[in-house]
Formats: structure tokens, C-alpha cells, sequence
């Protein structure tokens, strides 16, 4: 049996990473594809390693079990569910977004 986390994506999660890449690519698309890659590997780790993330200082976002990554200037948010083994994947925010409301 394994002990691995499966991982799913939110609809607002892609749209969130469609826009971000679509913003950076139009200056400079090397660093979007690069920007991919962190969040992409970043991610992946989470199949391993739910808890890795760092639990958020808001307390709404912990009392709904959300954890955060720091890639770069982003914030990638999810929440690990040790009894369904998944990893929802919520949002991806800039880190100078105001995001107390958006989750």
C-alpha cells in the first residue's frame, strides 16, 4: 500500500497559473517556463511530503487546514487530507496580494 499523497489541482489554482505565466511570458518567457518548473517541482514534492509547507500566521487560513509554499514572490496554497491521502491544490497568489479574501 502506498503512503503517497495523490494531488489535485483547483480550477482556480490553473487559472491562477495561466494568468501569471501568460504576464511573465509577454517580457520574458524563459522566466515563465522557469517559473513553471519551481512550481511544478515544488508540487510534485507534496505527493512525499504533505505537511512540508509552512502553516500560515492567518488563522482563518489555518482552521481550514491550508498550508503555503514560498516559490519566488508567489504563495502556493493547499490543503493535505490524511484521510482521503490528497493534496487539493488551491490557489497560486503573488505574495503582495492581499489574499486573506481570496481563499
Amino acid at each position: 500500500m502506498s503512503n503517497k499523497f495523490s494531488i489535485f489541482y483547483t480550477p482556480i489554482f490553473e487559472s491562477d497559473i495561466d494568468n501569471i505565466i501568460n504576464y511573465i511570458a509577454e517580457d520574458n518567457p524563459v522566466a515563465a517556463y522557469g517559473l513553471i518548473d519551481k512550481f511544478q517541482n515544488s508540487i510534485s514534492i507534496l505527493s512525499d511530503f504533505p505537511f512540508k509547507g509552512t502553516i500560515p500566521n492567518n488563522a482563518q487560513l489555518r482552521l481550514k487546514g491550508i498550508r503555503i509554499l514560498i516559490i519566488d514572490n508567489y504563495i502556493i496554497f493547499y490543503r493535505p487530507d490524511e484521510n482521503s491521502k490528497t493534496v487539493s491544490v488551491l490557489r497560486v497568489l503573488s505574495s503582495y496580494q492581499n489574499y486573506g479574501d481570496l481563499l
